[in-house]
């Protein structure tokens, strides 16, 4: 990950990623994750690569 860009978080993905992570530990299946806004720019989708990922919008930077 490179220099974190000021006035945005520097673990992008990272919420929804241990929420993921949370819903395995509890023996549920993950079919896959939701998000309503990415924000392209940032790599949060890469983060997020081992679970298939819908974005509903996209917002380039």
């Amino acid at each position: 990950m490179g220099p974190p860009t000021p006035g945005l978080p520097r673990h992008r993905g990272g919420t929804l990623n241990a929420a993921a992570r949370l819903v395995a530990q509890s023996a549920a299946h993950i079919t896959g994750l939701v998000v309503v806004v990415e924000l392209s720019g940032l790599g949060g989708a890469e983060q997020l690569s081992a679970h298939r990922l819908l974005t509903l919008c996209e917002v380039g930077q």
